[in-house]
């Protein structure tokens, strides 16, 4: 899986640069991201091909990754998701526990949008 990483406002920024298909293997985006953890990197924001669609295997993937991410305290976000993978979190409520940003220009760590929010 072709990965490029980057940190953005708070978040390592983790670019899937391939679309997700059925027969995609993110196992490696799991141990991506639990080396991250290791490190004391605890939010990570991912961004996904404009054509990827959110499997069975990769949702299971995604679920463990937020798992791990919120027992070392951080936070997982998603990052301009597309209609499909949007329609997916909505349907499994993804959207109380993952955040999602409308772009990269709009990733803001999670106590400055926890601020934002209070001031809303």
């Amino acid at each position: 899986m072709l990965i490029e990483s980057y940190q953005k406002g708070g978040y390592q920024v983790l670019n899937i640069k391939e679309d997700l298909t059925i027969s995609s293997d993110v196992s490696e985006l799991k141990m991506l991201i639990s080396g991250y953890m290791s490190r004391k990197v605890l939010n990570i924001a991912l961004l996904f091909t404009k054509d990827s669609y959110l499997y069975t295997k990769s949702i299971s993937i995604l679920v463990q990754c937020l798992e791990l991410v919120r027992e070392h305290g951080g936070s997982l976000a998603i990052i301009n998701p597309n209609e499909d993978i949007q329609d997916i979190m909505n349907t499994l409520d993804f959207n109380r526990v993952i955040r999602v940003f409308p772009s990269e220009d709009d990733i803001a760590p999670p106590a400055a949008a926890a601020d934002q929010k209070g001031s809303a």
